[in-house]
């Protein structure tokens, strides 16, 4: 995770993710305060493995995941609008959507993050460390990430 030979590697991003829905919805099912409350309201994407892991890491029954019908957008954005617009309850990267809970069109019910393990990183070869186009896509992809999904 980073260390490939003859690679330079810039880690760009981690991947960990949460719940998140609208302050409306949640308020319509009385909030949302313990993880067992998720199931107060449709799963969006809920065969996506986040869930399963999600699950696991609060010991709620994964055979709860069986009975659930939400939509499966299979896209971090898209997810977020549905989510946005009362549809139910999904698995984000805060770091994408900290303009939507700043604006409070989303709310992160629990401080815990999940953590894939996982990450995005730039890679290239380190006989190519120096060329100039490559340290401005570095520079450039860097920032990138940085800002809010929005700003892109």
């Amino acid at each position: 995770k980073g260390v490939w030979p003859g690679l330079v590697a810039t880690k760009l991003l981690d991947v960990r993710f949460t719940p998140m829905i609208s302050p409306k919805l949640a308020a319509q099912v009385g909030g949302i305060n313990t993880p067992s409350d998720v199931l107060k309201v449709p799963l969006i994407d809920p065969k996506d493995e986040w869930w399963i892991m999600w699950f696991k890491a609060h010991d709620l029954p994964l055979d709860a995941l069986k009975n659930q019908k939400g939509p499966t957008l299979s896209m971090q954005t898209l997810n977020a609008e549905a989510a946005m617009s009362g549809m139910g309850i999904t698995l984000l990267m805060p770091e994408y959507f900290r303009r939507e809970l700043e604006d409070g069109k989303l709310i992160m019910p629990f401080d815990r993050l999940i953590d894939e393990n996982n990450g995005y990183w730039l890679a290239y070869p380190e006989s190519r460390r120096n060329v100039t186009k490559i340290k401005f896509f570095r520079d450039w992809i860097v920032a990138e990430v940085k800002r809010p999904i929005d700003d892109r």
